[in-house]
């Protein structure tokens, strides 16, 4: 796992996994200790011990391509709800809440923000965190 940005407010860390070499973030309150993971893509068997350490709570996914959502059933599985853009939740065979435009998210005293980039594909989102200007997931 890497560092990929730290403040005194929260600490961000990726992994890559699956063939494809995706990028999982993992973003975590540093008041708190709670964190989300974004994108769920591959290798559960490395995704989940992560998340127990990190005390993730929820997944949240970037967009419904394959390389992003291989393991959003064992996440789910595992107890995790996931949540998708509301314009690819019917790429995922299965999620437990979807992510409306601009919509926020809360992640102990972390507020993410849910930007549309449609393209790639229509329902991609992209993630900023409020108070730390320049960090975008996705």
């Amino acid at each position: 796992m890497s560092l990929r940005y730290e403040d005194s407010q929260v600490r961000i860390t990726n992994v890559v996994v699956g063939p494809l070499s995706t990028n999982v973030y993992f973003v975590r309150c540093v008041a708190t200790g709670q964190a989300v993971m974004v994108d769920a893509a591959d290798a559960p068997e490395v995704l989940l011990p992560l998340c127990e350490e990190l005390t993730v709570g929820d997944v949240l996914t970037t967009h419904g391509h394959a390389d992003h959502v291989q393991a959003v059933p064992a996440v789910r599985k595992a107890g995790h709800r996931v949540g998708v853009a509301t314009g690819d939740a019917y790429m995922l065979p299965a999620s437990d809440f979807e992510i409306a435009d601009q919509d926020g998210i809360e992640v102990g005293r972390l507020h993410l923000h849910a930007i549309p980039t449609p393209g790639h594909p229509p329902g991609s989102a992209r993630f900023t965190l409020r108070g730390s200007p320049g960090r975008v997931l996705g």
